[in-house]
């Protein structure tokens, strides 16, 4: 019950910063050519692999053990406020380096100011973002999670119909929207303003715990993010902004979905390794699984039953014929990568055991390169997704069966069999609904899906979802309160 409240708690944030992303995906396709959406996108990668590179080793420590220094915050925190200088500089030299390689010159002053200023707001906000996640700072970690997406949206909308349709005006709009929720959230934030203080006991630890992290993540990146640059190098900015509205959506749809359902569990884990050992998180872990896995697979299954009139409903006439093609196999590559991430992969997190993180970051690295490559001249960028899938299809269930031999990770099979039972209901349904020939008509069968999918859960698991029902129905405190 727990996971469950306090998965209710972070829902906010995890529906609408999210979910924002998804509509930009198809809303930029109405405003952006082929290649200034393909630069647009490039520079969110740029500004990804920045943070991952830079910034996320620190991050990670800070997410996973800033509670034990509950009792030594200022120090902390001094040591933060040099971290950030720090990271300023370096991403500052990185993006513009990353320009140049990328574009194969310097860009214009306003691109390249642009993607500085839209890279280091976006990090600022990650990072905190996670800091507040770790010290249930609800409110802050909402606002930083939701304002840059949301208004950024909305700011960049504007902007290109008073200015112009070009991704300098869409950068510099999230940038700005970025920054709002900054100052917003600051009030929050529980953290101090310090003058720097480099301690080197504290930076040595936090280093070693999370430069493997980063290493993996850097790697993971690459099987993300690899697709477009393959693209790039063999069709150019134009197949680039193509073939990345179908990946996006996917993406984000899978990325939403796994956030949903794992922000509070993850916490939850943490604190069962902490009070009772390794063996005591299993449990908890099973249960993130089962939630995870009933995220995910009816997002696939909803997404591919109807993908024709989706695509038709959301991205504009020239961005369709590929995005049909490739949106249920990336919303199925990316159902399969968050599973690893967020379930067989936190294990090595969790368990303190991130060489492991690497050596599967990395072989997802090289097998999607490879397999995306010969799809892509095999079968053009359906193909080149294709690829990506078998990749990341390979790499989770080899994830899956070590953490099960080393950590003794497992799913418990009725959760994963009701979950399956609901699915199929959810799909019969649709297959039952005559075709969708209009947004109202789309609407009505996400509707029917949903409701069919939730009563069959809700079936399937009775006891749970009753007594989330009288928590979330309950005007009294609960005392599992954070």
């Amino acid at each position: 019950m727990m996971l469950l409240r306090r998965t209710f708690i972070y829902m906010p944030a995890q529906i609408m910063g999210p979910l924002a992303q998804f509509l930009a995906a198809a809303i930029w396709t109405y405003f952006l050519a082929p290649e200034a959406f393909g630069t647009y996108v490039l520079v969110w990668a740029i500004q990804e692999l920045a943070l991952l590179l830079v910034l996320s080793w620190w991050s990670a420590y800070a997410l996973r053990y800033i509670t034990s220094h509950n009792d030594d915050i200022l120090r902390f925190d001094g040591v933060e406020i040099a971290i950030q200088l720090a990271a300023t500089v370096l991403q500052t030299l990185f993006v513009a380096l990353a320009l140049l390689v990328v574009f194969h010159e310097l860009p214009g002053m306003n691109l390249l100011a642009a993607t500085l200023a839209f890279t280091l707001t976006r990090n600022l906000t990650w990072h905190f973002a996670d800091r507040s996640r770790a010290s249930s700072a609800i409110l802050a970690y909402t606002i930083l999670n939701s304002c840059g997406s949301v208004l950024g949206l909305a700011f960049g909308i504007v902007a290109v119909l008073l200015f112009a349709p070009t991704p300098e005006i869409v950068l510099w709009s999230y940038a700005l929207a970025q920054a709002l929720g900054l100052v917003l959230a600051w009030p929050f934030i529980r953290t101090s303003t310090l003058r720097p203080r480099l301690d080197l006991s504290l930076v040595r630890g936090a280093f070693a715990y999370g430069a493997p992290l980063m290493i993996g993540n850097a790697l993971a990146w690459v099987a993300m993010h690899g697709l477009r640059f393959v693209v790039e190098h063999e069709q150019g900015l134009a197949g680039v902004g193509l073939i990345s509205v179908g990946w996006w959506l996917g993406m984000r749809a899978t990325t939403f979905t796994g956030q949903l359902a794992t922000t509070a569990g993850f916490t939850l884990a943490v604190e069962k390794v902490r009070e009772a050992g390794q063996r005591a998180a299993l449990p908890q872990l099973a249960s993130n699984g089962a939630l995870l896995l009933a995220a995910l697979i009816p997002t696939v299954a909803g997404v591919i039953m109807l993908n024709a009139p989706l695509v038709d409903a959301l991205v504009s006439e020239p961005y369709r014929a590929i995005t049909r093609d490739i949106l249920p196999l990336a919303i199925a590559t990316g159902a399969v990568r968050i599973f690893r991430i967020h379930a067989t992969d936190q294990c090595f997190l969790l368990f303190n055991r991130p060489k492991l993180d690497i050596i599967f970051a990395g072989a997802e690295a090289v097998l999607v390169l490879l397999a995306c490559y010969i799809g892509l001249r095999l079968d053009g960028g359906r193909g080149a997704v294709m690829g990506c899938l078998i990749a990341n299809a390979i790499v989770t269930l080899a994830s899956f069966v070590t953490v099960n031999r080393i950590f003794g990770y497992y799913l418990r099979p009725l959760d994963v069999l009701r979950v399956v039972v609901a699915v199929a209901a959810m799909m019969l349904v649709l297959h039952i609904l005559p075709p969708a020939h209009s947004r109202v008509e789309l609407v009505g069968h996400i509707l029917a899906g949903a409701i069919t999918f939730a009563l069959a859960i809700a079936a399937g698991f009775p006891r749970t979802c009753g007594l989330a029902i009288q928590r979330l129905l309950s005007l009294r405190p609960s005392p599992s309160s954070p």
